[in-house]
């Protein structure tokens, strides 16, 4: 049986990433 708070964490960390991504690229294109 799932845990039902377990799909907000999945797309908390999903969009997580992504910023975290951003922020690499913005670190890459000023470095």
């Amino acid at each position: 049986r799932q845990m039902p708070g377990l799909a907000p964490i999945m797309e908390g960390r999903g969009s997580y990433k992504k910023s975290e991504i951003q922020n690499l690229e913005r670190f890459l294109k000023e470095g």
